[in-house]
């Protein structure tokens, strides 16, 4: 079987068969997320361990394509892959722990930085030594000055998108749905700018959360928690971050994946200056996210929700294929349009 097929579909039935235990395990050990009246809407306790399901699956499968296709990887030029995926392991490793102790212990939003940045230098560091860091940051391309600026830009990034994804998990099926939607556009990318094996990367992720999101869907019967949600937002960080090496040297397509997550994106930006404004801690939590403001607003159900913004969430990963293949000139015109848009909309 062709692999851009045979490990999805095993990230798929891994995560299918894993999720039945996970769920017994959450009732096992009374890992719940309780109903409150101030932000969450669900009205029954559910157990929170549905992350460790899709955690699982990618794990097993990343490491069952690496390991069988390490030669083919190395003869076809991606050797630099292979010492990546093993930072790429440890640094996962500190985030899913880090999100394991968050869902028992509510850290604080300084402890959650600190190790979400420790995580993402090892990311750095990995590239670097695999030479797999973002040409239009390399040293001898660009200075000095550039490559500190990239590390510094590719720091938050990563940190950036981990917690843009667990900010937008406050919807059954949206942070699993909206992350299926970006996962295939950047893997369809990679596919047309012949980056094969980092598609099936992002395949693998889709067809994993598409495993979970049969359980997650409302009305949902398991959440992915703190460390479901960490970990999704940093390896579609991470991996969206490697994609701008896959890409045609152009300039507009380095804002590929921050159009494609749009969505969990432009909700956290919002959330963030809202709160700065009101002269609230801005990493507080509230009841005020786009999808919570969506469905007051316009009185609608959570499917109902969720849908408009799956379409919604769509239209962004659309609108990123669309400037990551039109001509550079053309690119910065659409992406002008969208932020006018984007404007206009929130």
């Amino acid at each position: 079987m062709n692999p851009t097929l045979f490990y999805p579909f095993l990230a798929f039935a891994i995560a299918i068969l894993v999720m039945p235990l996970c769920i017994r395990a959450g009732h096992r050990f009374g890992m719940f997320d309780l109903p409150d009246e101030e932000r969450k809407i669900h009205k029954v306790k559910i157990p929170y361990t549905g992350g460790l399901a899709f955690i699982i699956s990618i794990g097993i499968t990343a490491t069952v394509m690496f390991v069988f296709s390490r030669w083919e990887l190395q003869n076809a030029g991606h050797a630099s892959l292979v010492p990546m995926f093993l930072y790429i392991v440890e640094a996962s490793l500190i985030i899913f722990v880090l999100g394991f102790i968050d869902d028992i212990r509510d850290l604080t939003f300084q402890r959650k930085f600190l190790f979400q940045f420790i995580a993402a230098f090892f990311i750095i560091l990995g590239a670097i030594r695999s030479d797999v860091f973002p040409q239009v940051f390399d040293v001898d391309a660009s200075g000095v000055l550039i490559n500190s600026a990239g590390t510094l830009v590719s720091v938050f990034w990563i940190v950036g998108t981990t917690n843009a994804i667990n900010m937008i998990d406050g919807m059954d099926g949206l942070a699993a749905g909206t992350s299926i939607v970006s996962a295939v556009a950047m893997g369809s990318l990679c596919l047309l700018w012949g980056n094969g094996i980092l598609a099936v990367v992002f395949f693998i992720i889709a067809a994993a959360l598409l495993g979970f999101l049969l359980f997650n869907f409302n009305p949902a019967r398991v959440f992915m928690g703190d460390t479901g949600s960490m970990f999704l937002g940093f390896i579609l960080g991470v991996c969206g971050w490697l994609l701008a090496d896959s890409a045609p040297q152009r300039s507009t397509v380095y804002f590929v994946p921050i159009i494609v997550l749009g969505l969990p994106i432009s909700d956290t930006l919002l959330a963030f200056f809202r709160r700065l404004i009101k002269r609230q801690n801005p990493f507080s939590a509230d009841r005020f996210h786009i999808h919570h403001m969506l469905k007051s607003r316009y009185h609608l159900t959570v499917r109902r929700t969720v849908g408009i913004l799956y379409l919604l969430s769509i239209i962004y990963a659309g609108a990123g294929i669309v400037v990551a293949l039109v001509p550079e000139i053309y690119g910065w015109i659409f992406i002008g349009a969208l932020l006018l848009a984007q404007a206009g909309l929130f």
